[in-house]
């Protein structure tokens, strides 16, 4: 099991090429789809379109560049009320 440090800004850090789970929120009004590393990772759960909050966890190999993508969509009507 990879010993985890904590440095003095309060950050913890593995020993590089350690696999990670990383875990986000990603609030979009109304709609995201989110990619890492060029994969599509998660698309919007909802099936109407609130103002919402959704959250994400996926795995880094501890290797790779870490590329995030998102893709977010606003439905607001021209009335000016979503």
């Amino acid at each position: 099991e990879p010993h985890i440090v904590v440095n003095s800004h309060k950050q913890c850090t593995l020993p590089a090429g350690t696999p990670q789970t990383i875990t986000g929120h990603i609030y979009c009004d109304n709609y995201f789809e989110f990619w890492f590393n060029g994969e599509l990772v998660a698309k919007d759960p909802m099936t109407f379109t609130p103002h919402n909050a959704v959250q994400v966890s996926f795995e880094w190999d501890g290797v790779s560049d870490k590329e995030f993508a998102i893709m977010c969509m606003d439905y607001a009507s021209t009335s000016g009320y979503e």
